[in-house]
């Protein structure tokens, strides 16, 4: 969500909301908060009426993750920020309890779908900013932000087969690009604590075929750190992956041999 739609919800200002979580900078990492590029809000400015706002607006829009957003009410020291982040996480939870066994053709009603068709397109537009580069990934990124809340499945819609099913992070985990990535990583840095931005120059120096999309340098940066964090605690080739901590507002990862 970007902060202006955040303050809203805070019922602050957009330019507080910013500053709240500037000063906090370490509990707001890269996959929790980042600035949109001038070319990424002339994207959402010309392809989105829903972003339209933004011709108005100087400045470049942080966005944030649903994790960035849920921390900002920690650190605005509003009971108004602690009302609405309970608020946010029961709808989560009520949404996900109340549409876990729903018939999607006896509960659908015209103005559920509108809500739902424009969210999956802005979450698809988002997930594309966030350096997801390969289509099937971001719809399914998209449907997800969007059955969470608005409670509609969105490829219901989708011819079968069209989405392929994602492959299990165990298959995943066994791939030779990412043998070859944590073979790199152990030999230039050992046990060393690192983050994403020497790890995505090890990728691009060692010519290794890992998927780091084809977005910004920092968009790569940030695929890399959700990659290492959905894979943390886990086993590929002879080494685990650990997360070590933040710095600078990035995070840190490092190996361990088994």
């Amino acid at each position: 969500m970007l902060d202006r739609d955040l303050a809203v919800i805070y019922e602050t200002d957009t330019r507080s909301l910013n500053q709240a979580a500037k000063r906090n900078a370490r509990r707001f990492p890269d996959d929790f908060r980042f600035q949109l590029t001038k070319e990424e809000t002339d994207i959402l400015r010309s392809q989105s009426v829903i972003f339209q706002w933004l011709q108005a607006v100087k400045y470049l829009p942080y966005a944030y993750t649903r994790e960035g957003a849920n921390m900002l009410s920690s650190v605005l020291h509003t009971d108004i920020a602690v009302d609405r982040s309970v608020f946010i996480m029961r709808a989560f939870s009520a949404t996900e309890a109340c549409h876990s066994d729903m018939k999607f053709s006896e509960q659908m009603t015209g103005d559920q779908f509108d809500i739902s068709a424009k969210r999956f397109i802005t979450a698809l537009e988002v997930a594309k900013l966030a350096g997801i580069t390969d289509e099937d990934e971001a719809r399914r990124t998209a449907n997800l932000i969007t059955k969470h809340t608005t409670g509609v499945d969105m490829l219901n819609f989708v011819r079968s087969g069209h989405v392929p099913a994602p492959k299990p992070l165990q298959v995943m985990q066994t791939e030779e690009p990412l043998v070859m990535f944590v073979n790199a990583w152990w030999k230039k840095y050992g046990e060393e604590e690192i983050d994403s931005h020497y790890l995505r120059r090890m990728i691009i120096d060692s010519d290794i075929l890992l998927d780091i999309g084809r977005g910004n340098e920092r968009s790569q940066k940030t695929r890399i750190s959700r990659m290492l964090g959905k894979m943390k605690g886990s086993r590929v080739g002879s080494y685990y992956i650990v997360e070590a901590g933040t710095y600078r507002n990035s995070k840190l990862w490092k190996l361990k041999k088994i």
